[in-house]
């Protein structure tokens, strides 16, 4: 194996490409694998348990819901208790973090999570009490291009989400523009 193999899902398109590029300049030389979705876990566990590697997905382990948990955290400490609290939703890890800290340091805040209306997996399942899977959503928020939630984020979010909520791209847009005409801040969609 090399220093490091990264694994993308053939939709992800050239925003990954991107990145690719930057991490060659820190990590080194490393495979890049465009590939669909099922295959590419399956080459991917196999890989893990052939060479004794530790696989980590992108949101539906334990650890990176503890990390991404921090951000309430910090935002908490910060602001003390909120109203109410909207965190973007792709696979679940940031919202179920964040839910876990919210609950704990400002249990009456009211927290919802935010999707694109075009990849809105995660309110069909919280709607419906069980993970629905869609096709990868076509919409401008590439971080938010997940297929279904987590096994270990879903139970997390049906209990302590009050609900979850979409936005076009349109909505994203406009708020991208707000953020870099009023605030001078260039944030993702």
């Amino acid at each position: 194996l090399t220093p490091l193999d990264v694994y993308a899902d053939a939709d992800a398109g050239a925003c990954i490409a991107r990145e690719v590029q930057r991490a060659r300049g820190v990590l080194g030389a490393f495979i890049y694998r465009n590939a669909e979705m099922a295959p590419k876990l399956r080459c991917v566990f196999a890989l893990a348990e052939q060479h004794g590697l530790t696989l980590i997905p992108p949101y539906d382990h334990a650890d990176v819901i503890a990390g991404q948990g921090t951000a309430a955290k910090e935002l908490f400490e910060e602001t003390g208790p909120l109203d109410a609290f909207f965190v973007c939703l792709g696979g679940g890890g940031l919202l179920s973090g964040s839910a876990l800290a919210t609950r704990a340091l400002a249990p009456g805040c009211m927290l919802y999570g935010v999707e694109p209306e075009a990849g809105n997996d995660g309110q069909q399942s919280f709607r419906s009490g069980e993970i629905v899977h869609i096709d990868t959503p076509r919409t401008i928020a590439d971080g938010a291009q997940t297929q279904h939630l987590g096994q270990l984020t879903f139970p997390i979010i049906r209990r302590d989400v009050n609900d979850i909520l979409t936005v076009s791209d349109e909505e994203l847009v406009a708020c991208m523009r707000f953020f870099a005409e009023r605030m001078k801040i260039v944030v993702e969609p």
